[in-house]
């Protein structure tokens, strides 16, 4: 269905990863039969008091619609006051999407 939405997620604290740099990290497939669909990664960072994201990447400017195995990945600053890390994979329409090898670790700064 064209206008499907499908979403698993994972939820962790912020508190190790604060004031660091960090990548999330899959191979990931989608199966798209309609030209409409995809599959995309995302990564949210909450805060302590803010009432909006300190980070959000969804992929959106790089929709994922190959059924070859690729890796991904998003790399995001973690504030010094972030609560929440938020990561997830969506898939939209008729999108079978597959998964494997996700990481999620610190990398070097580039400040």
């Amino acid at each position: 269905t064209a206008n499907a939405f499908r979403n698993i997620m994972q939820s962790f604290d912020a508190t190790a990863w604060a004031g660091k740099r960090v990548r999330l990290s899959a191979a990931i497939r989608a199966a798209c039969p309609d030209a409409s669909d995809s599959a995309a990664m995302w990564l949210r960072v909450d805060m302590k008091a803010a009432q909006k994201p300190s980070f959000l990447s969804d992929m959106s400017d790089r929709p994922i619609r190959t059924d070859e195995w690729k890796v991904y990945e998003i790399v995001a600053d973690i504030a010094e006051d972030a609560q929440k890390i938020n990561i997830g994979v969506m898939a939209f329409g008729g999108a079978i999407v597959r998964i494997d090898d996700v990481r999620f670790e610190e990398v070097p700064s580039a400040r």
